[in-house]
C-alpha cells in the first residue's frame, strides 16, 4: 500500500482524496491510516484497495481523462461542480502541522493535476486554490530553519522538475539566507542558467563575478535580489 500518499491527510473530513467528493459515510483513513475499504460514489476509488495499483494522482488523471463519470450517477447532484469538489482536497492537507517537505508535497500533489485532460476554462477556475496552496507553501518556506530541508526539494527537483520555478527561486533564495556559501549560490546560478534565457542574464553575471572575485557578500547580495516577477514589477 502506497502509505506516502496519505500520510498527510488529515481524518477530520469525510473527503476523497483523488477527486474531492465530500459525501463519503466515514473518513478514507482512520489515525492509524487503515482504510475504510468505503468506494467512492464519485470516482470509484476503493480505499485499501485501489492503492495497489494506483498513485491517488494516477488515478486522478484516468478519471479525469475518462470524463469525470460517477461511479454512482444516482448520487450526482444536479448542480455539480467538477472544479469546486476537486479542490475541497485542500481541506485534507493540515499545513498548520506539516513541516516543508510535507507542504511541498501536499503542494504537489494539487499542482501536478494533469490539465491536458481539463478544459481550459476548468484549468481557469482552478487557479486561486493554486494560489492558495502556493502562499501556504511560501509561510512554511519562511518558518523553516531546516537548511537539510531545503537541499532535499532542490535534489528532489533536480530529478523530476515538478516544482513551480517560481517558489524554486524562494527555495534557494532561503537556503542563501540559511548558509550564505559559494556552493549554494552556485547551485542558485546553475538552476537559473537553463530556465531563465535573457530575463535573469545581468543577475548571473552579476553573481559570478562578485565570486570570482572572491567578494561573497556581494554575490550573496544579489542572489537574494532576483526576482522572479521582475518584469511584472515593472508594468
Amino acid at each position: 500500500m502506497n502509505i506516502k500518499h496519505k500520510s498527510h491527510f488529515t481524518t477530520l473530513y469525510n473527503i476523497c482524496p483523488v477527486c474531492g467528493y465530500d459525501g463519503l459515510d466515514e473518513p478514507p483513513y482512520d489515525i492509524d491510516e487503515v482504510p475504510s475499504y468505503e468506494i467512492c460514489s464519485c470516482c470509484g476509488f476503493e480505499y485499501g484497495f485501489d492503492e495497489e495499483g494506483y498513485y491517488f494522482e494516477e488515478y486522478r488523471d484516468k478519471w479525469i481523462k475518462d470524463g469525470w463519470k460517477w461511479s454512482s450517477p444516482d448520487k450526482k447532484p444536479d448542480n455539480w461542480d467538477n472544479i469546486k469538489q476537486l479542490c475541497n482536497i485542500i481541506k485534507l492537507m493540515p499545513f498548520d502541522k506539516m513541516n516543508i517537505l510535507q507542504a511541498r508535497d501536499g503542494l504537489l500533489r494539487f499542482y501536478n493535476v494533469n490539465t491536458l485532460f481539463i478544459d481550459r476554462n476548468d484549468v481557469k477556475r482552478m487557479e486561486p486554490c493554486y494560489l492558495h496552496i502556493s502562499e501556504v507553501f511560501k509561510v512554511k518556506l519562511k518558518e523553516n530553519d531546516d537548511p537539510k530541508l531545503l537541499i532535499t526539494i532542490i535534489e528532489d527537483d533536480k530529478k523530476r522538475y515538478d516544482m513551480p520555478i517560481s517558489l524554486m527561486f524562494l527555495v534557494y533564495q532561503r537556503l542563501i539566507e540559511l548558509q550564505p556559501q559559494k556552493e549554494n549560490v552556485l547551485e542558485f546560478i546553475y538552476y537559473l542558467e537553463p530556465v531563465s534565457g535573457p530575463d535573469w542574464e545581468e543577475e548571473i553575471d552579476a553573481m559570478k563575478k562578485s565570486i570570482a572575485e572572491d567578494n561573497m557578500p556581494e554575490a550573496v547580495g544579489i542572489a537574494l535580489k532576483v526576482d522572479y516577477n521582475k518584469y511584472q514589477n515593472c508594468e
